[in-house]
């Protein structure tokens, strides 16, 4: 599935022959930013980023079943295993929208991010880790209430801020993707300021490691 962006459609293609088996449009300046299935396969949620949209797609009749409105610009997001619900981060106005997938309506608004970029939901649908790319940190949210559990400081950017504070102040590059362990034990967040990964004990929601890479990592 290739999410076309200026085309405004998503596009199907067989992976064993290659050849692209249809497109289905979702409307006009729709600027879709990314699609995933649910978990049955059978629905395609997509983030409607030029529209504030959220979109869930019936694979059966192409057409679009569900639009959500969402706050500004929607990106990236990630659902829970069972598919009822998603979690999506609108770039412009640093709001979490949460989302009934089924009912296609917006549950609740979560605040308190900066340009929330990344999201992954534990295996077990409980607990949902955003990272923000404009912040140093990664939040965990109850995945079912959509509450705020904690907040997680990830690096020191201090000495980065002081040896360049005019490219700091105008470019900071927070944290791009909380990435899980397939157990969902671990989750690694690299600070691309800092030039560090953060081993996140998942359990206990503590920072168990922080461990120093190479210059702006972007993702684990």
């Amino acid at each position: 599935i290739v999410v076309n962006r200026d085309s405004s459609d998503v596009t199907i293609i067989d992976p064993v022959t290659d050849a692209i088996i249809k497109r289905i449009p979702l409307g006009e300046y729709t600027n879709a930013h990314m699609a995933m299935l649910n978990h049955d396969g059978k629905k395609l949620i997509i983030s409607a980023t030029g529209r504030d949209r959220f979109l869930v797609v019936d694979l059966v009749t192409d057409k679009v079943e569900h639009t959500v409105v969402t706050g500004k610009a929607p990106e990236h997001f990630d659902a829970t295993p069972d598919g009822r619900r998603a979690f999506v981060g609108n770039m412009e106005d640093s709001t979490v929208s949460v989302i009934d997938v089924h009912e296609g309506r917006e549950l609740q608004r979560v605040t308190g991010f900066y340009s929330p970029h990344g999201f992954s939901v534990l295996p077990d649908g409980s607990k949902v880790y955003v990272s923000s790319l404009g912040a140093h940190e990664v939040a965990v949210l109850d995945a079912n209430s959509g509450r705020m559990i904690k907040r997680l400081a990830v690096g020191d950017v201090s000495r980065v801020a002081a040896r360049n504070p005019q490219r700091y102040l105008s470019e900071i590059k927070g944290i791009v993707n909380p990435t899980l362990t397939k157990d969902g034990a671990f989750a690694y967040a690299a600070n691309s300021d800092a030039g560090v990964v953060a081993i996140i004990d998942t359990k206990n929601d503590k920072i168990v490691k922080t461990l120093k890479v190479g210059e702006q990592p972007w993702r684990a």
